[in-house]
């Protein structure tokens, strides 16, 4: 009768007499309808098959008979309860609206709900059967201590805590023996190293652990360290056969190096991944589903620091909390995702086909900044979409190279001229990013915007230290200026090299009318790595008594 409605028929046993051709069959299918038992139906069992579980963990939407499962799983996306040939038809068309969101739904109810991890352990200890001492050492999550601290003690240059470091140094390196298959679905993780040793084994050990669902390769190329690291990355891929390391005699910068890196790959999917970011479970199946659209060109995850439309708050400071924050991340996000400019280079995924079609990243801008913007520009400019994955999230420390070039100026001399070149290239010049809506964020700009308004008399030249924000500089009829600026009064592009220069350059703007400088609360770090800046400020100018939950205001005015 199936037959002859048109339906295809398959001998079910013979499909589930081998486990590869088993997985093969359902990772080939685009989902399941399953009908159940009427005794199941009838007496609200809760019954579920461990067929559509499988489905679930393999990323396939499940239309499911309602047996009453909905009590202990969640339904709605990727997993749906039908009482009728109706629902099951509106449900089958719902997934088909955004089949990419409910196939990261479905992963992810499966992870949540159905894991080893989640089920095992609970189901012994009911049993009454102690497991204490006969598991194995788990690699996902507890592959770093869960209260290992995540904040660094310092910005620019980048330091962590010191047991921070020596957890990173205590872990122990990945051992796998399989080399992965590289099939149709694989993907090649690209990894740059400059030193920055703690960094590397933080993120590498991450990537190893959290994507060992997925069909991948990692390739580290290593520009020139001398910490510690290129013995590290020997050991790494001698013990895991998914590693592949390159060395290069000097430091070939960002763009060659990653153009090596992608050079070797071999995967289908290609990811561009910084060393100093860490990966929690589920990362990657969200970005891998939005390139499935043949449009989509660059996909990124979202992130604590990034500085662009990526970045979100965030709420936890250690390990255990981000893993936490990541999970409800993903569960409470699924399928979510915002066109955005410019996917940054800390996270960036393509399909191997739209590497070839717009070519090896531009290796014109030195050691690094602004690529990513430039290779953004050639995927828009060849008609694809850029997108920010929001279920997906990857933690970025920052500037754990570049970080290092500040306090010498290199930093900023680097960034000017790859500004430069950006703006001979394109025609027009850069632009600093764009940034999502931050409630709290928000909130401080409104207190910031009442003291000052009380502060300081109506009329007044401000200067106000920000990094582009030109909703900062909204401030009821005062008339604000970014600090630092360029000629032409918007911002800078970049911070001061040290304490001579932003002092020269308040002077500077001091003798052109400018009568008072306000320090954000997100930016009192300024008073701190600019000691000299700040020692310039309490001895020669008043600092006006605010609250300091709202930042410090200073009267330029009487200065000698």
């Amino acid at each position: 009768m199936l037959k002859g409605r048109g339906w295809g028929v398959r001998d079910g046993l013979a499909i589930s007499m081998s486990i590869d051709r088993y997985r093969d069959y359902i990772g080939a299918s685009r989902g399941e309808v399953t009908v159940a038992k009427d005794q199941n139906v009838r007496l609200r069992t809760g019954w579920f098959s461990d067929r559509g579980a499988t489905y679930l963990a393999s990323g396939r939407p499940v239309v499911n008979q309602d047996t009453g499962f909905g009590c202990a799983l969640p339904t709605g996306d990727g997993l749906f309860a039908f009482d009728s040939p109706e629902a099951a038809a509106e449900a089958l068309a719902t997934i088909e609206t955004d089949y990419s969101r409910h196939a990261a739904a479905a992963r992810n109810l499966a992870r949540e709900f159905l894991g080893h991890d989640v089920v095992l352990g609970r189901m012994l200890a009911d049993l009454g059967i102690n497991t204490r001492g006969h598991t194995r050492q788990a690699r996902s999550p507890a592959v770093f201590p869960l209260e290992m601290d995540l904040e660094p003690i310092s910005r620019r240059p980048l330091q962590l805590p010191r047991e921070t470091i020596e957890a990173a140094q205590a872990a122990p390196v990945s051992a796998h023996e399989k080399p992965p298959a590289l099939g149709p679905d694989s993907t090649s993780i690209v990894v740059l190293s400059h030193d920055g040793l703690a960094f590397t084994r933080l993120c590498l050990e991450s990537v190893l652990a959290h994507t060992a669902e997925h069909d991948f390769e990692l390739i580290v190329v290593d520009n020139a360290s001398r910490d510690g690291t290129r013995a590290y990355l020997a050991k790494l891929a001698e013990a895991d056969a998914r590693v592949r390391v390159l060395f290069n005699a000097k430091n070939m910068g960002f763009a060659p190096a990653c153009n090596q890196g992608l050079g070797l790959a071999l995967g289908e999917h290609l990811v561009l991944l910084n060393n100093d970011t860490m990966v929690p479970p589920g990362w990657l199946s969200p970005l891998l589903a939005h390139l499935g659209d043949p449009a989509v060109g660059l996909v990124g995850p979202t992130t604590n620091r990034i500085g662009n439309e990526a970045e979100i708050e965030t709420d936890y400071r250690t390990w255990g909390e981000l893993l936490e924050f990541a999970r409800r991340r993903q569960a409470g996000h699924a399928g979510e995702w915002l066109v955005m400019r410019t996917p940054a280079m800390f996270c960036l995924a393509l399909r191997r086909q739209t590497f070839q079609h717009l070519g090896p990243l531009d290796e014109r801008y030195e050691v690094g900044l602004l690529e990513d913007d430039d290779y953004a520009e050639r995927a828009r400019v060849a008609g694809y979409e850029l997108r920010c994955v929001e279920d997906s999230f990857v933690h970025h420390f920052g500037e754990a190279s570049f970080g290092n070039l500040v306090a010498g100026g290199e930093y900023q001399r680097i960034l000017r001229a790859n500004q430069q070149r950006y703006a001979e290239k394109w025609g027009r010049p850069w632009e600093p990013y764009g940034r999502r809506s931050n409630p709290r964020y928000e909130r401080e700009a409104e207190q910031l915007r009442e003291v000052v308004t009380e502060a300081i008399p109506a009329g007044a030249e401000v200067l106000m230290i920000t990094r582009g924000d030109d909703s900062l500089l909204e401030l009821n009829g005062h008339r604000a200026k970014h600090f630092p600026q360029a000629e032409d009064g918007g911002w800078a592009g970049h911070h001061p090299a040290d304490s001579e220069e932003a002092i020269g350059h308040l002077e500077t703007l001091r003798g052109r009318g400018a009568t008072y400088l306000v320090v954000p609360p997100t930016y009192r770090w300024w008073l701190d790595h600019y000691a000299g800046l700040r020692q310039h400020l309490e001895s020669r100018y008043q600092r006006l008594a605010v609250d300091e939950r709202v930042g410090a205001i200073y009267s330029l005015e009487g200065g000698g």
